[in-house]
């Protein structure tokens, strides 16, 4: 997404370069049933229960192939077809959804019934049967808008199939007045929508009921703040005099497929949360600090998803052929007995 203020993009490039309301939901969230969460297995010397106890690796596995996929703000696996992450622009573009592969070859493309103002977040889940695909029109760098929409297709049976099939449009506002969101998850666990606010300092966590945004209209309810994103050792001193209020900010959002994990990444790191047996995610993001698993020198990085397995991590930025990155576990080789 666009940085608001002339001032804060001046420094960012000079950093770089060198509709009604929710209410609060949490107490009325119910506790996933623990037995039904999958269980793992070691497969080539991964532990799919813990896939990031171990050593992380952050690597650079290919580029956006498409031309059209400048801006990239959303991110998300495909449940239906392995090895396929889909992915959309966000302002001043085309409403196309993109599909591509694990390396960011282009694999599909469709123009989509519905108006892009400001498409910050995409996310995938499966629900009551059915695979779906969200696409978070939520981004309001001015704080101005009077409500905000998530757009709901179901994923396509096929990548060659000419449209996506439209379920609807659900209109919303913020609890507290407009905001601006770039990061946005679902846990059908929880059955909820989560969307972090955009700012340096203990980001707020809103809540929308995953129920009511598929069926009628909901407000975004307040869940709580999440502590500040921290800077690490990598972090150059004058680079976050500068600009640490603009690099530090949450720009991605994704909840893993079996509602273990959670990431969160902004302009200069990934952060990753675990979630207990008996804790909902709004209870895990706004009361636990996060492990930092990837620190990496994207240009402008606002998109971030688990793989469809969820054993790594894709990581991409805004522009043309971007770098694509995945975060995966260091593998040993087996000891020779």
């Amino acid at each position: 997404m666009r940085i608001v203020s002339q001032l804060s993009t001046v420094l960012l490039a000079l950093v770089l370069g060198a509709c009604s309301a929710v209410v609060p939901l949490a107490n009325k969230l119910s506790v996933p049933d623990k037995s039904a969460l999958p269980v793992g297995e070691s497969r080539a010397g991964v532990n799919q229960l813990r896939p990031f106890d171990g050593a992380l690796r952050t690597r650079r596995v290919g580029k956006l192939g498409d031309p059209a996929l400048t801006e990239l703000s959303g991110l998300a696996a495909s449940g239906r077809h392995s090895g396929v992450y889909y992915a959309v622009n966000d302002s001043g573009n085309e409403p196309q959804l993109f599909a591509i592969g694990p390396r960011g070859e282009p694999l599909g493309r469709w123009l989509l019934p519905v108006n892009n103002a400001d498409w910050e977040a995409l996310a995938t889940f499966f629900y009551r049967g059915r695979h779906w695909l969200m696409i978070a029109d939520v981004g309001d760098n001015l704080r101005h808008r009077a409500s905000y929409a998530l757009h709901f297709f179901e994923e396509p049976e096929s990548l060659s199939q000419r449209e996506i099939p439209f379920a609807r449009t659900h209109r919303f506002v913020f609890e507290g007045g407009a905001q601006n969101v770039e990061s946005v998850a679902v846990s059908a666990a929880d059955q909820m929508i989560y969307l972090l606010a955009k700012t340096v300092r203990r980001p707020i966590l809103y809540g929308l009921s995953l129920e009511q945004s598929l069926a009628d209209r909901g407000l975004a309810g307040q869940q709580g703040r999440i502590a500040s994103l921290t800077k690490t050792a990598t972090d150059g001193f004058f680079e976050m005099m500068l600009a640490g209020h603009i690099l530090l900010t949450p720009t991605a959002m994704d909840i893993s497929a079996d509602d273990r994990f959670a990431i969160v990444a902004n302009y200069r790191h990934v952060y990753l949360y675990r979630r207990g047996a008996m804790q909902t995610w709004s209870q895990v993001l706004s009361q636990t600090r996060p492990q930092v698993i990837s620190s990496h020198r994207l240009r402008q990085s606002e998109a971030v998803s688990f793989a469809g397995d969820g054993r790594s991590i894709l990581l991409a930025s805004e522009g043309r052929y971007a770098p694509v990155l995945r975060i995966a576990p260091v593998v040993q080789a087996p000891a020779h007995q």
